[in-house]
């Protein structure tokens, strides 16, 4: 079967999704992997721009990273939340998301964007 991408922003029932998501849908038959990420920042960077700035960074990559075929960033966590940014990412499979940790535009996102501010971070990678 052809392999076919397409990239739009997630539509909800009501219109846009609280956040825009970029999705890259693929046709393949393989188990898709689900990457999720929660972030406490250092109390000194927990503001809206440096949150923002995470938030262009990660989702910047769809499209520059084989196999990241969805990626989320919410910044705009209820005041019971724990956490303060939340990574959802889904990959074709396990070796894209290997792939993914050292890709070079992944790592200079991380780099500059995420773990200079962060203070605490939690994952979860599981298959679908």
């Amino acid at each position: 079967m052809p392999k076919t991408e397409r990239l739009f922003t997630r539509k909800s029932l009501s219109g846009s999704a609280p956040f825009g998501c970029a999705i890259l849908f693929s046709c393949r038959g393989v188990n898709m992997v689900k990457h999720i990420i929660l972030w406490k920042l250092k109390e000194e960077h927990n503001t809206d721009s440096v949150k923002q700035g995470i938030k262009d960074g990660l989702e910047g990559l769809i499209g520059k990273v084989p196999g990241l075929t969805e990626i989320c960033v919410q910044i705009c966590g209820l005041a019971s939340s724990n956490a303060d940014v939340m990574l959802y990412s889904v990959f074709a499979d396990e070796a894209a998301l290997r792939d993914y940790a050292t890709h070079p535009d992944h790592v200079y996102v991380a780099d500059t964007f995420v773990r200079p501010f962060t203070e605490t971070r939690l994952c979860l990678d599981f298959e679908v």
